[in-house]
């Protein structure tokens, strides 16, 4: 049979390949499962087949990786599409053919891919993936087979890191924003001024303490300082300061988080710190752990514990030997009386864990999950420090083995609902979550999104889609943005019409 490329000399569009958020294995896996039912075809001249483009023009190492993960979906767009079509993705260590499926008036094609791990795939570095189209020609007038017609066009994948960090200290500069898998394996700490984030396309183990506990000399994982003697904590609810005085002595307040921070004891003592107002740990620097403030005449503040956020469109596990802990430290102690009083300083409120996957979570028995506030500083009698706030825990999850202690739960699609590819664009879809909860569903980054409260785990809702590939999104608060991913979670779906 004769072959008869069209447009594979121009190669249509050369285009660069990155995809949201995801395994080893050295082939791209096709899901026969992730498809909707089609509708009737529009015939259209199988020799007139042209690319002109495809999203989405890149895709990280990982995506798809783990068989629990979302498949990622591929829309190739241009003219004289058949039904019969055949996709080939060939390149960076793949070799797929499956069929296609096609649009209804010919003008797209889409397939599901998972792109594996590969730990010679370097950060940064690019392959490109070819994207090959082909579907046999009419017969010829007097009864024989058609030509082949063909058509190309490339994207890339995007090399990441593998992510295993030696034990020790570990500054929050020095986690990337995207790896390939991550693997904890040795005590860590945390340092820095802003919340550590572990995030993987294919999946995330813990089997070792992750700690942002607060130390008082530096911050940690976005964790603010106490107050010095007299001085107010820092942070977003940081504890107010004891006063100072010859002849008197006062505690400092403990920070607010979850709660309102422990007011501190005797003459102007220092109010406690307001309780945050963050929706779900939305936004995740408005949960960092605040400053106690300090006591009266010379006794700092205890300070506030960090932040820490484990993300995977694969599973994550929390093994046997994992913990996690951001919690506060206690306020310095003192005395009380005259002349030698000083007052106790408040105790550093806890920060916040947030653990989040787009498949399924595991919580081993045993693993330990701490956001404790940190003790109110002894006066010595009735001029102590208040007590910081506990702070706060959030679990999103499709399905979960064990548990975290009641702590709330965030938006996520259950993903035998929505397919990756679908063939009509009023969809119904499952939104898992928790009972009483409530969420904003947008396709798009729709202006104004819709508003679902969950009567139970899991609710049916509606959604429209556009021709091509969608991104849908659950956020925790209307104002959720992808500045701020903690606010949301997405998923892309490719409706063909």
């Amino acid at each position: 049979m004769k072959k008869r490329p069209i447009c594979s000399k121009i190669r249509c569009v050369s285009v660069v390949l990155a995809s949201t958020l995801a395994g080893a294995g050295c082939s791209l896996v096709y899901d026969d499962d992730v498809f909707a039912s089609a509708d009737a075809f529009v015939p259209v001249e199988p020799a007139l087949l042209v690319i002109e483009s495809v999203e989405p023009t890149q895709v990280s190492e990982g995506v798809g990786a783990n068989e629990f993960a979302r498949a990622t979906p591929i829309v190739v767009y241009g003219k004289g599409i058949t039904d019969g079509a055949r996709i080939r993705v060939v390149g960076a260590g793949v070799d797929l053919e499956t069929a296609a499926q096609v649009s209804s008036d010919g003008t797209m094609a889409a397939a599901a891919i998972r792109l594996p791990v590969d730990r010679e795939f370097a950060f940064g570095e690019t392959k490109e993936i070819s994207i090959t189209l082909s579907q046999p020609a009419a017969a010829t007038e007097d009864g024989g087979e058609g030509e082949t017609a063909e058509a190309s066009i490339e994207i890339d994948a995007i090399g990441l890191d593998e992510f295993r960090p030696a034990a020790g200290t570990l500054a929050v500069t020095d986690i990337a924003a995207l790896y390939s898998e991550i693997t904890i394996d040795a005590a860590i700490n945390l340092v820095g001024n802003v919340p550590a984030r572990f995030v993987a396309t294919s999946s995330i183990s813990v089997t070792a303490a992750v700690r942002a506990d607060a130390t008082g000399g530096e911050r940690v994982a976005g964790g603010f300082l106490g107050g010095g003697p007299a001085q107010n904590g820092l942070g977003p609810s940081g504890g107010g300061r004891g006063a100072q005085g010859f002849d008197n002595a006062a505690g400092g307040g403990g920070g607010g988080n979850l709660e309102q921070g422990t007011a501190g004891q005797g003459q102007s003592a220092g109010d406690g710190g307001d309780a945050s107002t963050a929706t779900l740990l939305f936004p995740l620097t408005g949960v960092v752990g605040s400053g106690g403030g300090g006591g009266g005449n010379g006794v700092n503040g205890g300070s506030g514990g960090g932040a820490i956020e484990f993300r995977s469109s694969g599973p994550v596990t929390l093994g046997t030997g994992g913990l996690i802990s951001a919690n506060g430290s206690a306020g310095g102690a003192s005395s009380c009386g005259i002349l030698a009083g000083t007052g106790g300083g408040g105790g550093g409120s806890a920060g916040a864990i947030l653990l989040r996957s787009e498949s399924s979570l595991t919580i081993a028995a045993g693993v330990s999950l701490s956001v404790a506030g940190g003790a109110g500083g002894d006066g010595g009698g009735n001029c102590g420090g208040g007590d910081g706030s506990d702070g706060q825990i959030r679990i999103d999850y499709e399905s979960i083995e064990g548990s975290a202690s009641g702590a709330p739960r965030g938006p996520t699609w259950i993903s035998e609902s929505l397919p990756t590819i679908v063939r009509a664009a009023e969809v119904s879809a499952t939104l898992g979550g928790a009972i009483g909860a409530t969420y904003f569903l947008s396709v798009n980054a729709a202006a104004n999104p819709t508003q679902v409260l969950m009567a139970s785990n899991a609710e049916d809702v509606s959604l429209t889609l556009e021709p091509g590939i969608n991104s849908v999104c659950a956020l925790v608060a209307s104002n959720g943005n992808l500045g701020a991913p903690e606010s949301l979670t997405c998923v892309s779906v490719a409706y063909l019409p």
